[in-house]
């Protein structure tokens, strides 16, 4: 019997999707246990050095900076996946620069556009979430251009299934350079304490915008330089083309970010930096439990795609199934420490972020049933059902944002949690649902169960 169950698991691991799935995820989990190890550190530091407010104010910084980039982007982040992991399939180097630099123009225009109204907002947005500190609004429309070119690069690798280099650029450069600043700030003291922590941010991200050019320049796909598009062999995609694709992703993709982020921008609203600060730290533990989604999702997506399009539907349910059966058994016994030390993780950071003890076990369990689920976002964007996703999403975030805000009013922080925690349910399994209707089988996996 044994015997039998590990000649089975040995037959799909030597398949081809799957093989490639296990060593893209090898690369991918250890680039994602650096970038933890680093961002436990980073928060750590912040948290140490500069206290829970700062912590807040970090947090509401980069919040901002994320929401902003995708409506920047429009969606061609995403929507770009598709066009150029097939460009790269065809060898077409050509066209594949042709759309780059069409999604570029296009990331432009939506940055210029987000960063006026910034200007325009500002006080509004500073008496809101800074304490009116207009500062920090202006340093946040100084860095989304840096912040929108470095996705950029992230998305463009991720088609070009250079998974290693998608994920350095995602989670790693930006965070190192950050600590590193702070670091450097603390030795050589300016005098502007209260600033340190958005210098940072800034220059970092300046400094992995020059890094991510780098990489493009030299890179082998983009390095044969040409400016004669007539040579184009294939259908190129019209800037129109693109955006109704991408439009509808953009509206899902920032729809699920504000999904994630509206607790911190509630409570940034409602209560303060300080709780805000709190909050983060919990929520930061909680990742933990989908630590192997994140890392898998990175190398599945573009391969979902793949297979859908070129009706390779055997192959697809083959390694839908397998990824979905690694999330599951990593992902409990780390949500079973976690709840169990709750305690301890959140007294590594100082002794005033225990008091978010109760956020970090009500996280968890969202969390659990995001990594268990969690391929049904991915799976239905790179499907073509983006406005079933969009529609969704729509919907459980105005139930979001309804929950927040009276559970905040009530409950403080722990009324965060459970408003996003609830809404974070809903929305897994009713996509869940939607992708096992579209495809004909079960995507998540159970134990002790039978697969369709």
């Amino acid at each position: 019997m044994i015997t039998k169950v590990l000649n089975n698991n040995m037959n799909v691991l030597k398949r081809k999707h799957n093989k490639e799935i296990m060593s893209g995820a090898v690369y991918g989990i250890l680039i994602k246990i650096f970038a933890f190890l680093i961002n436990y550190l980073l928060i750590w530091y912040i948290a140490q050095r500069y206290g829970a407010s700062q912590m807040g104010i970090f947090n509401l910084i980069i919040t901002f900076l994320n929401i902003f980039t995708i409506l920047s982007m429009l969606g061609t982040g995403n929507g770009s996946i598709r066009y150029i992991s097939n460009y790269k399939k065809q060898s077409s180097n050509v066209e594949l620069i042709y759309f780059v630099k069409k999604i570029l123009f296009l990331g432009f225009i939506g940055t210029l556009s987000i960063t006026t109204l910034l200007v325009f907002f500002n006080v509004p947005i500073a008496v809101t979430f800074f304490d009116g500190n207009v500062s920090l609004v202006y340093i946040i429309c100084f860095t989304l251009p840096f912040y929108v070119f470095n996705r950029y690069t992230t998305f463009i690798y991720r088609g070009l299934k250079k998974v290693s280099t998608s994920l350095m650029f995602e989670s790693v450069y930006f965070r190192v350079l950050v600590l590193i600043i702070l670091l450097l700030l603390s030795i050589v003291n300016f005098g502007i304490i209260n600033y340190e922590v958005a210098a940072s941010v800034i220059i970092s991200a300046i400094l992995v915008s020059i890094v991510s050019f780098i990489y493009l320049y030299k890179d082998s796909f983009f390095s044969k330089k040409t400016n004669n598009y007539k040579t184009l062999n294939n259908y190129s995609p019209s800037s129109k083309d693109i955006l109704n694709i991408s439009l509808p992703m953009m509206i899902s993709s920032a729809t699920h970010l504000m999904l994630f982020w509206t607790d911190t921008l509630m409570l940034g609203a409602f209560l303060g930096p300080e709780e805000v600060g709190i909050y983060n730290v919990a929520l930061r533990i909680s990742l933990l439990t989908s630590f192997f989604l994140i890392a898998i999702n990175n190398i599945i997506a573009p391969k979902i795609s793949e297979l859908y399009w070129n009706s390779e539907y055997q192959n697809l349910k083959e390694i839908i199934q397998f990824s979905s059966k690694i999330l599951f058994v990593s992902s409990t016994p780390v949500l079973v420490i976690i709840i169990l030390f709750s305690g301890f993780f959140l007294n590594i950071f100082g002794s005033e972020y225990t008091s978010g003890k109760y956020v970090l076990i009500v996280l968890c369990f969202s969390q659990l049933i995001n990594s268990v689920t969690g391929f049904n976002y991915q799976l239905l964007n790179m499907t073509g059902s983006q406005s079933l996703v969009q529609k969704v999403l729509i919907a459980v975030l105005c139930l979001n944002v309804i929950l927040n805000v009276f559970l905040i009013l009530i409950f403080g922080m722990i009324g965060a949690a459970i408003a996003t925690s609830l809404t974070s349910i809903i929305r897994d399994l009713t996509l869940t649902y939607h992708s096992n209707k579209k495809l004909g089988y079960r995507i998540y996996y159970l134990p002790f169960s039978r697969r369709e």
